[in-house]
């Protein structure tokens, strides 16, 4: 069943005091719609629903299937409440109206990978168990959510089915999941920083040697076009001509001539 047009705000605005609710996986949906959707369940299967932006505010639906995951919890207001990073995650403003419904039938989870936005849980000793606790709280989960622990934020970057498939959303209702970590997003910004830097130094030391080539073949072609002209008084009777400077062997012989012419 599907229920239109509710107002959507997030728990920092609904009760700032709700700390952990609002960075961890809980929605709360209207008393009416919860226990509506509750009483259409088959047997005891857990409540997942699906949000999406309402037609009415002029938003492509397909751009926010989201929040098949967490602890659906229902309050008397008639709005729906979810975490910040879910709000941001959708692009979805406070007050807004969207569309909720129950969604049945999802795949099971088997693998899980996440990546967090700071590394320093590789100084922990229990953070699979951690997570894997925190798992245990969650229904159903889809790609880019997030999960808070103790401040560090773990996003979800992949999801298999047990068929060994990418999916991009299912349910975590009573089964064993794999955890597996990818690079921690602060490593991954160092190292793109990191050959930044490492490129930027590869161009400067290149223009350098451009440059040093330069220089040398100027001086080479200015070695080359080189005259050995220019004024002085030489020992013939033309003292003041531009000519071309004498070797000391020729200076010598010229001087031993008018010697000679002398006598």
């Amino acid at each position: 069943m599907k229920y239109n047009n509710i107002t959507v705000t997030s728990w920092d605005i609904y009760n700032p005091d709700e700390t952990e609710k609002n960075i961890g996986n809980t929605i709360a949906i209207p008393e009416n719609i919860y226990y509506k959707m509750i009483n259409e369940l088959e047997d005891f299967n857990p409540l997942f629903v699906e949000i999406t932006k309402s037609e009415e505010i002029g938003y492509n639906q397909s751009n926010c299937r989201c929040l098949i995951f967490g602890n659906i919890i229902s309050i008397e207001d008639e709005v729906i409440v979810l975490p910040y990073w879910a709000m941001s995650k959708f692009g979805l403003e406070p007050f807004v109206n969207v569309n909720i419904e129950n969604v049945n039938n999802l795949q099971i989870i088997d693998y899980i990978q996440v990546r967090a936005n700071q590394s320093d849980y590789v100084y922990w000793s229990s953070l699979k168990e951690q997570l894997e606790e925190k798992l245990s709280k969650i229904r159903a989960i889809s790609i880019g959510d997030m999960i808070n622990v103790h401040g560090i934020e773990f996003y979800v970057c992949k999801l298999k089915n047990e068929l060994d498939q990418d999916i991009l959303d299912g349910s975590l209702f009573d089964t064993d999941v794999k955890i597996d970590f990818d690079v921690p997003s602060d490593i991954i910004e160092e190292e793109r920083i990191k050959k930044v830097k490492e490129e930027e130094e590869r161009i400067r030391q290149e223009e350098i040697i451009r440059e040093k080539e330069r220089i040398r073949l100027e001086e080479e072609e200015k070695l080359k076009n080189k005259n050995f002209i220019g004024k002085g008084y030489s020992l013939s009777d033309n003292n003041n001509k531009e000519q071309r400077i004498l070797t000391r062997e020729e200076m010598a012989e010229i001087v031993r001539k008018r010697i000679n012419q002398n006598k």
